[in-house]
């Protein structure tokens, strides 16, 4: 299915809410998902881009890697809103994200994107990982690719929201990497309505105390890839190289107003944890990749 616009994000969110009753088949054999979706002839604007920089002023490249991720949100929730989309939107929760420079981008050409679903083979009963898959191409050339996995419960849950990535962090899963470098934000209880005025995601959950609390939150929630350009950003800062691979898992959503901790590993390994500042909570992990050449 072409499509020559990206919809805009917060027209798509109030639909979003209209989703709440669907229902996937039982059998998830049965389950069908939307085909493909593409987009074409999308040009940035370099304005909200600038703006973008402003707010990430530790982020290295001209166009940073997860600056992506706010078209490809836009494309995903379009496929969400097809009416062969089974799963309720408001359900969903977002676990991981992989995205990865795949050739050089150029700010100035327009793109195209294309997007498919599939569900996890190997999910559990009773749940479903939805893997959004999508492709970044100039002058018909892949650019960049971003791999999204949705949780999504199809009985009736046990818990709240907090416990869906963070069911094996209370068992404190993961030791403390070895730290290479460590970088701390105090984040304030408006960051989350900060980022959504400029990612254009207002979902309430992220917004205000009396609206996160109607989805199971006592407090708002920062978005997760708030956290993920934070984290290229220091890790560009400290080791003066651009990110060009991020592979993040979320395991426990941050309230606001919070403190976090960033721990990133020798750059032979890789790897980074973000934790609570008293660094018993694990809220996320992931692995990058950096480019051959220093950043001027």
């Amino acid at each position: 299915m072409s499509h020559r616009r990206l919809p805009p994000l917060l027209g798509m969110l109030f639909r979003s809410v209209t989703t709440v009753k669907r229902k996937p088949a039982k059998d998830r054999h049965l389950i069908q998902l939307p085909p493909s979706h593409e987009y074409n002839d999308i040009k940035l604007d370099l304005t909200h881009l600038a703006k973008y920089k402003a707010m990430f002023p530790a982020l290295k490249g001209t166009l940073p890697l997860t600056y992506f991720y706010l078209l490809a949100q836009r494309a995903q929730l379009a496929m969400m809103l097809d009416s062969k989309f089974p799963f309720a939107i408001p359900g969903l929760v977002h676990v991981s994200n992989r995205m990865a420079f795949a050739h050089q981008t150029e700010p100035d050409t327009r793109f195209s994107v294309s997007i498919s679903a599939r569900l996890d083979p190997e999910a559990k009963d009773g749940t479903e990982r939805i893997i959004f898959e999508m492709t970044f191409m100039q002058h018909s050339q892949v650019v960049v690719r971003n791999t999204s996995v949705y949780f999504a419960r199809t009985k009736k849950p046990s818990h709240s929201h907090d416990s869906v990535r963070s069911k094996t962090t209370t068992r404190q899963e993961k030791a403390l990497i070895d730290v290479h470098l460590s970088k701390t934000w105090n984040l304030e209880a408006n960051v989350g309505r900060q980022y959504a005025h400029l990612s254009g995601d207002y979902n309430p959950i992220h917004l205000h105390k009396y609206l996160s609390r109607g989805f199971g939150f006592k407090q708002p929630i920062i978005h997760g890839m708030y956290l993920q350009a934070l984290t290229q950003g220091a890790i560009e800062d400290k080791l003066g190289r651009e990110v060009t691979m991020m592979d993040i898992h979320f395991k426990k959503p941050v309230m606001i107003p919070n403190r976090v901790k960033l721990s990133v590993s020798e750059p032979s390994n890789h790897q980074f944890q973000l934790r609570s500042g008293n660094l018993c909570e694990l809220h996320l992990e992931g692995g990058y990749g950096l480019s051959q050449t220093s950043s001027p």
